[in-house]
């Protein structure tokens, strides 16, 4: 694994290699409040024939973090076009999850459908509408962050309290929040800076209804999401399904927002029909 910084228009972008750059690329990008390392199960299982880049938007990971940054989604979607820029691929396959998939979508739809190969929507949103319970709580906690950045450094050190952890991740998980999460990823939504954007972040995400672009998405498309998804409304997944033409879909029961930890044998199992380990 290689971490890279590059800087666009002034503000770094990091972003992670992984394999060999001679082999096919893939390039995966994260959600909201999220990094590229939530695709480590993904990278283990292709890295071996497919040349992996996990990208950290900007806002996010070890990305800026600038209050008052465009984090609208086709901005971000032209950042990770530069970042494919800057490795010389002209052409790509593309994981997306959740907002990760919204600019997957943006990109395959509008931006450069010419470049991308392959497709891997995994919870993405299509419509720029999340469900109400895990909007409303959202947005309260982004608004409270932007005005009150203090608060972020209360919660963090809150989270170990019993039941605060599931009362903050609970909706992104259809069962208990799991270890690996609570290990891996946790401390990571709580960068330095991070205030200054959920609440631009999810902004951006409602502002971006892709339903009229959908159909324009030419790559062969993979759309993955939990039955139990309480973040991005399953019915966004049936919606890309039926619009794009040549998609196939896998519904996991019993799984939320996170099918790649949630339920990761069952997601490497569907990713790998597409994405063979072998090739």
């Amino acid at each position: 694994m290689t971490e890279t910084y590059l800087s666009i228009d002034g503000l770094r972008i990091a972003y992670r290699t992984y394999g060999n750059p001679h082999h096919p690329p893939l390039i995966l990008i994260h959600g909201v409040a999220s990094h590229g390392g939530v695709w480590r199960h993904t990278v283990a299982a292709l890295a071996d024939a497919y040349f992996c880049v996990t990208v950290d938007l900007l806002g996010h990971g070890g990305s800026d973090k600038p209050r008052g940054g465009d984090y609208r989604i086709a901005t971000q979607a032209r950042r990770v076009l530069a970042v494919a820029d800057a490795l010389g691929l002209e052409t790509f396959g593309l994981f997306g999850h959740s907002m990760g998939g919204q600019i997957a979508m943006t990109i395959a739809s509008t931006l450069a459908p010419e470049r991308v190969t392959a497709l891997v929507n995994v919870s993405g949103v299509a419509t720029g509408k999340l469900l109400p319970a895990n909007l409303r709580r959202s947005h309260l906690r982004a608004i409270a962050y932007f005005w009150m950045p203090w608060l972020l450094d209360v919660s963090v050190r809150l989270l170990p309290m019993p039941g605060l952890i599931d009362w903050t991740y609970g909706m992104w998980f259809a069962n208990a929040v799991p270890e690996e999460w609570i290990r891996e990823d946790m401390a990571l939504t709580h960068l330095p800076g991070q205030h200054n954007t959920y609440l631009p972040v999810l902004e951006a995400v409602a502002h971006a209804d892709l339903t009229d672009r959908l159909p324009h998405i030419n790559a062969p498309t993979l759309i993955i999401f939990g039955r139990d998804d309480q973040v991005v409304p399953p019915s966004d997944g049936d919606l890309a399904h039926r619009l794009i033409p040549n998609s196939q879909m896998v519904w996991l029961n019993g799984i939320g927002h996170f099918p790649m930890i949630e339920d990761t044998p069952a997601y490497l199992a569907a990713v790998t029909t597409m994405f063979k380990p072998e090739a």
